[in-house]
């Protein structure tokens, strides 16, 4: 089987160049994109087109990007076939470039056309977040409803207080976010003056949690697309209207938060 020279342009950016001077009697192996990429894990994917001369054995050698000589191979499926093969790999490497190409034998006399190698990065490790930061820096936080009193305040990244407006026979003040990922939220907290009709709360969803003791440490598993609201008045109201102060000055400071994702 030959072929004359041929150029065959794909998606703008890449080019295959086909030489007249090579006569296939063996296996043409071909690379497809990997797919089902996760942080540990990847199906690779590819195609076996075998010759009249039989066919050999085909498998996906793999290594990280940065070091050609750690190289892994794994065992496509089927063997010796002609049309689409494939590969569950898993133990790879969190937030990493790979290198993947289709290879093969041809199983007996004649030449194997090797497939091309493609890259593929695996999804990016576990956050782990300090402070308010990243997701949960301030810009990603909705204050109440009366923020222009401030009622709600940050000091760089590192604390968030609420407090009730003294003026005001009855204030509050809310705080909350959308959860991007799921994980753990852990956060320190100490309270000023709350009383049972102005208690410190958290809101997880619709379940309001209130915290009995003046100061402590919490630990709260999240799910993505969940609303996270620190909250200082009575049943997290959007008025921030529940607290019951009388003038007196009611805080809930919240410090050394903290996000770690699941893995």
């Amino acid at each position: 089987m030959k072929h004359k020279l041929t150029s065959i342009k794909l998606t703008g950016f890449i080019t295959l160049m086909i030489s007249a001077s090579v006569t296939w009697s063996g296996t043409m192996y071909s690379t497809l994109p990997p797919s089902d990429i996760t942080k540990t894990s990847v199906t690779f994917n590819g195609t076996s087109a075998s010759t009249s001369h039989g066919w050999g054995s085909e498998s996906f050698i793999y290594w990280p990007a940065v070091d050609t000589k750690i190289k892994a191979g794994v065992s496509a499926h089927p063997q010796r076939t002609i049309g689409p093969v494939t590969a569950l790999t898993t133990g790879l490497t969190c937030g990493t470039e790979y290198k993947v190409k289709l290879k093969g034998s041809a199983g007996s006399a004649g030449t194997t056309v090797q497939g091309q190698v493609l890259t593929f990065n695996t999804l990016a490790c576990a956050s782990n977040i300090s402070n308010f930061t990243q997701n949960f820096s301030p810009e990603f936080w909705q204050k109440g409803s009366n923020p222009e009193v401030g009622l709600v305040n940050f000091s760089g990244d590192t604390t968030a207080t609420l407090q009730n407006y003294t003026a005001w026979k009855n204030s509050g003040a809310t705080l909350g976010t959308i959860v991007g990922e799921s994980g753990t939220i852990t956060f320190d907290y100490q309270t000023l003056n709350t009383t049972s009709v102005c208690p410190a709360a958290y809101t997880l969803n619709t379940k309001v949690i209130k915290l009995s003791k003046a100061s402590g440490t919490l630990s709260i598993p999240v799910n993505q697309g969940d609303t996270f609201v620190f909250a200082l008045n009575g049943n997290n109201e959007p008025g921030d209207f529940s607290c019951e102060a009388s003038g007196e000055q009611i805080s809930f400071t919240i410090t050394n938060f903290s996000f770690i994702q699941s893995s």
